[in-house]
């Protein structure tokens, strides 16, 4: 294997833990910054061309598995997207109810009861 082949093989297994670890934070509730990351994965990805073929060859599973990460770190974010516009959503619907309650109560009308 060449100096290129083992220099993107290190990238990748960096570029795999850092998926692998934005994950668990997103699993645990936890806020990730991925800057970076997309520059990392087109190094990668710009430097496969240039490698002789049984490099390559030898590269495509860390690179497949790499591309299976990415997939699930994308769900993972939209879950947890989805999870948190729910949330703000249902903290809108409150602060609608609590103004129109608190404009009744500013209005000088007694609250009704039921």
């Amino acid at each position: 294997m060449t100096a290129e082949a083992d220099t993107l093989r290190s990238r990748l297994l960096e570029a795999a833990t850092l998926v692998g670890t934005a994950k668990s934070l997103i699993a645990e509730g936890g806020v990730v910054d991925l800057a970076g990351l997309d520059a990392r994965v087109q190094t990668i990805c710009e430097g496969l061309p240039s490698l002789p073929v049984p490099d390559r060859e030898s590269l495509k599973p860390a690179l497949i598995a790499l591309m299976d990460g990415l997939g699930g770190l994308a769900e993972a974010v939209r879950a947890q997207h989805a999870a948190l516009a729910e949330r703000l959503s249902a903290v809108s619907r409150g602060s609608r109810a609590m103004g129109a309650y608190g404009a009744g109560l500013s209005a000088g009308r007694p609250p009704k009861n039921r």
